[in-house]
């Protein structure tokens, strides 16, 4: 099992925030923003602020993705903070 920690500065846009891979990955997702009103958005490729999952200020969230599902991610408003912290899990 391998872990991987990084804090990604989102923009307006969906971008990967945890890539598909070739086994099942165990994902913590953290708003590191502190400011009410500044919130990210999780989902799929096609995710908008109308279609995804919000991650309120300082909120933390934890997921298992199969293998081959990928994680984005986008700011509103932009440059908030996401702290992601995943580890693959050996099948």
């Amino acid at each position: 099992m391998t872990l991987y920690n990084s804090a990604i500065t989102l923009g307006t846009a969906a971008q990967v925030v945890v890539p598909g891979g070739t086994s099942p990955v165990k994902v913590y997702l953290h708003n590191m923003e502190h400011a009410s009103s500044r919130f990210i958005h999780l989902g799929g490729s096609g995710i908008t602020t109308a279609n995804s999952l919000h991650l309120d200020p300082s909120a933390t969230v934890n997921l298992v993705l199969n293998r081959t599902e990928a994680l984005y991610a986008l700011s509103d408003p932009d440059g908030c903070v996401l702290g992601v912290l995943y580890q693959t899990m050996d099948e």
